[in-house]
């Protein structure tokens, strides 16, 4: 009766793997159906220029987003600095003014992690350059000449019989009117309603 009983259920198991793997095959098959058809351009196929924002309304008040649109979607305004006035929610959380974010980087508050110690939420920060050098080693020479010319002047002091040599040097500046990494841009809105 035991044995009766555990081939029962091994057949039971194995119709319904078989089932399983039929029912996987189905959706796999409709799935790859309706990939063809997106791609063979088929009328009930969707573009991206048919997609439509959703859900911005989902997001809080104040959450400030970028936007890759030049229009600004109802509810929100433009991080341009303008006023908040008729927006009170939105006004007790940035004040009286949106932040202007045109042409700006964000950079998330340090709150203590000490990598931008000394910031308060929603200071605004200059630009920088981290300081560096640019080192060169200049070689003495013995009883022999240091070459002139190049990017340098040598100026060579006989003075105690020694070859003492003074090395000025300055490189060429080179760059924009800023300093940035790679970017993309766009608008930067922020919840009002």
């Amino acid at each position: 009766m035991k044995a009766h009983l555990n081939r029962l259920i091994t057949r039971v198991l194995l119709v319904l793997l078989v089932l399983t793997i039929l029912a996987i095959t189905f959706c796999a098959i409709n799935m790859l159906g309706a990939i063809s058809k997106a791609l063979a351009g088929d009328a009930t196929s969707y573009t991206l220029v048919d997609v439509q924002p959703q859900g911005l309304s989902d997001f809080p008040i104040g959450a400030v987003v970028p936007y890759s649109s030049g229009t600004v979607p109802a509810g929100w305004l433009e991080c341009n600095g303008q006023s908040t006035a008729g927006h009170t929610e939105l006004a007790a959380i940035v004040g009286a003014n949106v932040p202007d974010l045109r042409g700006e980087f964000i950079r998330g508050w340090d709150h203590g992690r000490g990598v931008d110690p000394g910031r308060s939420l929603k200071s605004v920060q200059g630009q920088s350059f981290q300081s560096h050098s640019h080192p060169f080693t200049l070689y003495s020479m013995s009883g022999g000449s240091i070459p002139q010319g190049g990017y340098a002047e040598i100026n060579m002091n006989w003075a105690n019989g020694n070859n003492q040599a003074a090395y000025g040097h300055s490189t060429s500046s080179a760059g924009g009117t800023e300093t940035r990494p790679r970017n993309y841009s766009m608008m930067y809105i922020i919840k009002a309603e």
